[in-house]
């Protein structure tokens, strides 16, 4: 049973930073030289679901092998979650056999809980994210264009809680880039699938301008290198895993009384959805419980 522990525990290491020991690690860096200059933001527009090439996967796997369900017609709304199964110790203990039911058993509460949740947020990515991009002041003398893609994912905790997480795709030239940033707070899945209105629908569009707010901060900051003095941490973010949830050590992690901003894995050549956590991730404080 401890041996079952410790590969746990090595599994929602991997699953944090979504690598295998083994693999060189190329973390998410800002583009090299910093541009000081200043940027004009552009959001680009949704591609249709029949246009995607039919090849483009994440290039690192899921620990789950489940697929990306989601909430809107536009894609930019994704759901997961690793709940439903007898777990992950399950699927070891079963063998191969035990492994493809327990990952059956999770995708089928997906698909149920994804079904609930479809169209019920009447709002979008792009207008989320066009609020906070209006909320900023103007930058004088601006050369340089951004292309912006955003999208949300939502998961949820072992109390039926739904976590979002705001997600900012950005393109300069050759460079590409994603910052992440967790928004403070949980909506009872519930309520959400019942549908919100009023206080309840006007504090999560709120978070989530929020959110997209402090994925903007993080990104304009980077990219024009002033996101410095980043250390390696042990720490634990339940909402990347909260099924999975463990102590991980990272190598760049930049702390704050407010956030905390990680480094995670570049984007690859096509960037991944869901639980792929590649990019900058931002979090509130309150959300990482940090080792030795």
């Amino acid at each position: 049973m401890r041996n079952t522990l410790c590969l746990l525990v090595l599994l929602a290491a991997s699953f944090a930073t979504g690598h295998a020991v083994a693999r060189k690690i190329d973390y998410a860096m800002p583009p090299t030289p910093a541009i000081a200059e200043g940027l004009t933001f552009k959001v680009a527009a949704p591609v249709p679901p029949d246009a995607a090439p039919a090849d483009a996967k994440p290039k690192r796997g899921l620990l789950v092998a489940t697929n990306t369900l989601y909430l809107d017609d536009a894609r930019r709304i994704s759901y997961r979650q690793d709940f439903g199964g007898g777990g992950l110790a399950t699927g070891l203990l079963l063998g191969p056999l035990g492994a493809a039911a327990n990952a059956k058993a999770i995708q089928n509460a997906n698909e149920r809980e994804s079904a609930a949740l479809r169209g019920k947020f009447p709002f979008t990515p792009d207008d989320l994210l066009g609020r906070a991009l209006a909320a900023r002041p103007a930058v004088a003398g601006a050369t340089v264009d951004a292309e912006l893609t955003p999208s949300l994912f939502v998961t949820r905790d072992a109390n039926e809680r739904l976590i979002f997480w705001a997600i900012v795709d950005v393109s300069i030239g050759e460079w590409r880039g994603r910052y992440s940033a967790l928004m403070q707070g949980r909506v009872p899945l519930a309520d959400a699938t019942q549908g919100l209105s009023g206080d309840p629908l006007r504090n999560l569009e709120w978070g989530l301008q929020s959110a997209y707010a402090n994925a903007l901060d993080a990104m304009t900051a980077d990219i024009a290198g002033q996101l410095t003095g980043f250390s390696k941490q042990h720490a634990k973010i339940e909402a990347l895993s909260p099924r999975f949830a463990g102590m991980v050590k990272y190598e760049h992690v930049l702390r704050s009384e407010e956030r905390v901003i990680v480094r995670a894995l570049a984007p690859g050549k096509y960037l991944a959805q869901g639980m792929g956590f590649i990019g900058v991730l931002v979090v509130p404080a309150s959300d990482v419980t940090f080792g030795p």
